[in-house]
């Protein structure tokens, strides 16, 4: 067998593969051997049929097979050996690829192009800088969760006058056509928001309403929309009750809620192991806890735009450019056209960046790998946080039953989704914690609308690259296409 690589172009090659007979004649003898020992033939002993009925009947399926295997194994070795880093894997050329005639042949040529990766130089890391936004908690926004939190633990207490916000507790009844409550009509206890009656009218009407005063309204009308009504009924799907029509409605009870008061009482619910005395150490408390959930924005975005930036740095690497489209295209199956392709490689082209990017700092970096143990260990923290804290097993006992769980859970093949996307969260918070180390932070103080600002104009600044890069290629096809015809 005899293998060599031809340089085609910038960072392309050619692999020549020439398989001849003394690379897979013995297995094929064995094969036909094996092939008449288990051979039964009308007119024949059993292993006794002629070797030359048996490679008639057999030789060609047999050739085809072992050439293709000694040519899978070969190049497949080749790449190894020779430790080529490929772009996507290996087409075949078929325009040098003579057609085998494994009938008649006894020697073949196969001819395979390849994209070669190119080297990823990140030296300038040391002294790139970036900016990390720092979400300050506003007071402005305090005081919205301080009023969601008077709201979560607010208590309801009983009213005489139904007033907006309220929630009513009412008793609806079917009407027949003379307007009277129906013998054999629908009549069911319901509980209703006033601030979910969209019609002003109606609300209008139900509001200043006391206990045993009634109401006749259409529901349809009253909540926007029959389907909007059904859901407030908890109609079941076999309830064939129109809603899109009147109903009389009497008052049962009429319930309000009464924001929390900002006490201790109050402290105590919001943060249930600490010790909070005033609004003063609450404001603080709440603040920090606000302020570490802003962080992890903070942080993706981080790590978004300094990839971004690192991204931007290598757009102009070499690529074998021709040949990743040639891939993109074989690879896609018929899904994408050649045009398709061709007006989208800007994107194809940065994401394989990013990726021989990423590959590039996990080589270089034994911090950045993510392993089992890292995946298990985050399984086992998703079902570890649902155990009951007045559990009766102890943590022993847990813990075995965690490890199973997560070991099952991990040999599923059918989470291999979840298992991929917990995969890369891993591998992103591990490079966020790389980049804070060995890049220079220029933090800024933010507020969160000023974050939200800034995420938006980056996105808008990223779309309007993209666009523009289609743009070029759009002109630069267009002086090929012109450049062909004057030539022509």
């Amino acid at each position: 067998m005899k293998i060599n690589k031809e340089t085609t172009g910038n960072l392309e090659a050619t692999i020549k593969i020439e398989i001849e007979e003394a690379d897979y004649a013995e297995k094929l003898e064995k094969e036909l051997r094996e092939y008449r020992r288990n051979t039964v033939m009308p007119g024949f002993r059993p292993g006794k049929v002629p070797m030359g009925i048996i490679k008639k009947k057999y030789g060609n399926a047999l050739k085809v097979d072992l050439v293709n295997k000694a040519l899978s194994e070969a190049l497949d070795d080749y790449i190894k050996s020779e430790k080529l880093e490929l772009l996507g894997y290996p087409l075949n050329n078929t325009d040098k690829t003579p057609q085998p005639d494994f009938e008649h042949q006894t020697d073949f040529e196969f001819y395979f192009d390849i994209g070669l990766a190119p080297e990823i130089n990140l030296d300038f890391l040391d002294d790139m800088e970036v900016e990390y936004l720092a979400i300050k908690a506003s007071d402005d926004i305090l005081n919205d969760h301080i009023e969601k939190l008077r709201d979560e633990y607010a208590e309801l207490t009983e009213a005489d006058i139904v007033e907006e916000g309220d929630i009513v507790e009412l008793l609806a009844e079917e009407l027949n056509d003379d307007g009277e409550a129906a013998p054999e009509g629908w009549n069911k206890q319901l509980t209703i928001n006033t601030s979910d009656i969209t019609d002003e009218e109606t609300k209008n009407r139900l509001l200043k309403l006391k206990v045993d005063d009634t109401l006749v309204f259409n529901p349809a009308k009253a909540f926007g929309s029959k389907e909007e009504a059904e859901k407030i009924f908890q109609l079941g799907e076999d309830d064939k009750t129109g809603l899109d029509k009147d109903f009389r409605f009497t008052v049962k009870k009429i319930n309000r809620k009464v924001k929390a008061e900002i006490n201790e009482e109050l402290f105590a619910k919001a943060f249930p192991a600490e010790e909070i005395k005033d609004e003063a150490q609450f404001r603080k408390r709440l603040k920090e806890e606000l302020e570490k959930i802003y962080a992890n924005e903070s942080d993706m975005y981080f790590t978004t735009i300094t990839l971004n930036k690192l991204i931007e740095k290598l757009e102009n690497t070499n690529m074998p450019d021709d040949f990743l489209k040639r891939w993109i295209y074989v690879n896609s199956e018929g899904k994408y056209t050649k045009e398709q392709i061709e007006k989208d490689y800007t994107e194809y082209r940065r994401s394989i960046i990013r990726e021989l990017l990423e590959g590039k700092l996990m080589d270089e970096n034994e911090s950045l790998r993510v392993s089992d143990d890292d995946i298990k260990n985050q399984v086992k923290g998703f079902y570890r946080s649902y155990i009951p804290a007045d559990s009766a097993l102890d943590m022993d006992m847990w813990e075995t039953q965690i490890n199973s769980i997560a070991d099952n859970f991990m040999n599923n093949k059918e989470n291999n989704e979840e298992l991929k996307k917990i995969h890369n969260d891993i591998f992103t918070k591990k490079l966020n914690e790389f980049f804070k180390s060995k890049l220079k932070l220029n933090e800024k103080e933010v507020s969160y609308d000023q974050f939200i600002e800034t995420v938006k104009k980056e996105d808008e600044k990223l779309t309007k690259k993209a666009k523009e890069a289609v743009n070029e290629q759009d002109v630069e096809k267009k002086e090929a296409d012109n450049e062909d015809q004057q030539s022509e």
